[in-house]
């Protein structure tokens, strides 16, 4: 057992348990029962109190694959309200959950080294011919930037250019000395090695004799298996709430959103129904005007009125904004995050993703990339979740595996499922989206919840290639440019927020109280809801119902965040997001924070807690029947590395019970 409330776990991965076997969880409910009594008198024992005065706050199995071991893990609260971890093994001992991850790394570096579990399949297999890879160089930075307060007067967006500028001049200043030595030792065996500036990552293209060499080398952290990319393709604003925006003069005017797409075309510069773009022609597969990135254009900047003067199509969900649309002809990582290098240098505060890779529920070297830009960089990254759940229908992607594709495992990105709106207003009709992918990716303790929220997917009016065409569109890859805009109208109501991506998570998922399915709070396929920009556009006017912060391994705990009174009858909602640090040695199996979620009311009684091990986000509902203060409180129960913390607290009327409000 660990006395400091730290419980350091890691990989769990399908590769890794193939290869390893790992033995079966403690699932039996026997089992299950007697570990949970195992862990509580453990506990009390340390403490010297009864077992009786403590709680099970939070439990799940966790996978140690290469010790081929498997312990039921618990969160356990004590009376003055903190929480210890312990767990406990299938012989129902109580183990050190750290000394378990420490030796399962140890063991998987005995293996493999650097390499992922994937390529090191692929080499065993055999073969002559090079690899494409992606070289994770091993961070040891630890330099952060100071980011403006959340609270505050609105930055104007010169301020928020500048502070952009300089983010990305010190983290490509910070990353070159730690890069450099490892390309030029990977240009040795391949001289046309490429790297990005703003993350510490190198392509290449490799003999197996060069990738094992590689696999020892102390400066490496992970050496990821290229895989292909794909693209994953009404504006439905009357069901997400966007015209309570709209209405109020929020366009998201001068706010810069960058679309990075894959296999990446021009977007249709003469159509009458949509604005000017600013197009990166770097990199494009040619000059040919492209249906993907068009339609993603139409979805955020689709005119109403066409150059005549004539009503014509829909606005799109952020009409006002700067868009910039770019990509690469590849499948490649290095030239995609090169592209979202120059968006982000072109000052983008949010880029928006509709395109990923199968990576078997496993996080790869594109999610890690991602997270660096919302930690580092400080900017709102939205992502498709995908298309590969067998629904029946043709447009559902191969491989039908119901997979989230990379990069929409990452723990700092939003990520965007779909569902059909039955092209209504009506919230009562709609359904899930068949084929919109919903597999959570891999974790220790298997308790990630993706996608974070779900916006309209089906049978969506975009613009098409053309002067005067529209066409019906389905696919994840039109939910997440949604999400990009009203991100967008945030950013332009606040525009701290440019630099709170975790503040603008944190209010999306908080308000996405349209339930298309399974519990109201958290689900499998809709995460935390259907996206509700109404919600939204209240919530972000009440200053005193979101913030952020810097969060410390060693400041306060239970640190008190907020403390709000509300009326009676009132549905509430709260969430806190964070970021995972990719420089995190185990951050392919969990975030380098865990950080739980507690609400009290003003007698110090537990009113909701949120404790999953393996998540980058916590959320709680709870109602209040007759009104109340309650305070909002944040437990660190594990912390290796500082991040930065957003909360939203959303407050609705409860709904008339039967029979209310008619007339006798």
């Amino acid at each position: 057992m660990t006395t400091t409330r730290q419980l350091i776990t890691r990989t769990s991965v399908a590769v890794a348990l193939a290869l390893t076997g790992a033995s079966t969880a403690l699932t039996a409910p026997d089992l299950r029962d007697e570990a949970t009594k195992v862990a509580l008198e453990a506990v009390a024992r340390e403490l010297g109190v009864s077992p009786e005065t403590l709680t099970v706050e939070g439990a799940a199995t966790a996978n140690y694959p290469y010790l081929d071991r498997s312990v039921q893990s618990f969160k356990i609260g004590d009376p003055e309200g903190l929480l210890h971890a312990i767990a406990v093994d299938r012989d129902l001992r109580p183990v050190d959950p750290w000394m378990l991850a420490v030796n399962d790394d140890d063991e998987r570096i005995r293996k493999f080294g650097a390499l992922d579990p994937p390529l090191a399949e692929r080499i065993a297999k055999g073969g002559k011919e090079p690899l494409g890879v992606v070289i994770w160089v091993r961070d040891t930075s630890k330099r952060r930037w100071d980011r403006p307060e959340a609270r505050g007067e609105s930055l104007p967006s010169e301020v928020i250019d500048q502070i952009y500028a300089d983010v990305v001049e010190s983290r490509a200043a910070v990353l070159k000395p730690l890069v450099s030595p490892v390309l030029e030792r990977v240009r040795a065996f391949d001289p046309e090695a490429s790297t990005d500036e703003l993350a510490p990552a190198i392509g290449a293209t490799l003999s197996r004799e060069a990738l094992q060499e590689l696999a020892r080398d102390p400066g490496i952290d992970t050496i990821y298996l290229g895989a292909p990319l794909q693209q994953e393709l009404n504006t439905a604003k009357a069901t997400t709430g966007i015209p309570t925006f709209h209405a109020s003069g929020t366009l998201g005017r001068g706010v810069r959103v960058v679309d990075v797409e894959a296999f990446a075309n021009a977007v249709e510069p003469n159509s009458l129904y949509l604005r000017p773009v600013v197009q990166d022609f770097t990199g494009l597969c040619s000059n040919f005007i492209g249906h993907h990135e068009t339609a993603v254009a139409g979805a955020l900047i689709e005119r109403r009125l066409n150059w005549f003067g004539n009503p014509s199509g829909e606005e799109g969900f952020a009409p006002a904004i700067e868009l910039r649309s770019g990509g690469a002809c590849t499948s490649d990582t290095i030239p995609m995050q090169n592209a979202t290098t120059r968006g982000l240098r072109w000052g983008a505060r949010i880029v928006t993703l509709s395109w990923g890779q199968d990576r078997m529920s496993l996080l790869a070297e594109l999610d890690r990339f991602y997270d660096e830009v919302v930690l580092n960089q400080w900017r709102t990254v939205t992502k498709s979740a995908g298309n590969t759940t067998p629904g029946g229908s043709a447009r559902c992607q191969t491989p039908l595996n119901g997979t989230i594709t990379s990069p929409g495992g990452a723990y700092n990105v939003i990520t965007v499922g779909g569902y059909d709106d039955h092209n209504t207003s009506n919230w009562r009709d709609d359904t899930v989206d068949e084929c919109s992918s919903t597999v959570n990716p891999l974790s220790t303790h298997n308790d990630r919840e993706k996608p974070d929220l779900v916006a309209p997917s089906v049978n969506i009016n975009v613009v098409a290639p053309g002067p005067a065409r529209l066409l019906e569109v389905s696919g994840t890859s039109i939910a997440a440019p949604m999400v990009a805009g009203t991100s967008a109208l945030l950013i332009e109501r606040n525009g701290r927020l440019s630099v709170w991506p975790e503040i603008i998570r944190a209010i999306l998922m908080a308000t996405a109280d349209h339930n298309i399915e399974g519990a109201t709070r958290l689900s499998a396929i809709d995460g935390a809801g259907a996206m509700n920009a109404a919600a939204a556009a209240t919530l972000i006017d009440q200053r005193d119902h979101w913030d952020g912060l810097r969060y410390g391994c060693n400041g306060t705990d239970p640190l008190d965040l907020a403390t709000l009174t509300v009326g009676s009858r009132t549905r509430n909602r709260v969430v806190l997001s964070w970021d995972s640090d990719p420089a995190f040695s185990r951050y392919s199996s969990e975030p380098s924070v865990d950080i739980d979620l507690r609400v009290r009311d003003a007698n110090g009684a537990n009113i909701a807690t949120s404790t999953s091990f393996d998540g980058a986000n916590e959320i709680v509902e709870f109602t209040s029947w007759g009104g109340g203060t309650y305070t909002l409180q944040a437990l660190r129960f594990r912390c290796a590395l500082p991040t930065w913390l957003g909360w939203a607290w959303h407050t609705a009327p409860m709904p008339p019970l039967p029979g209310e409000g008619e007339k006798k």
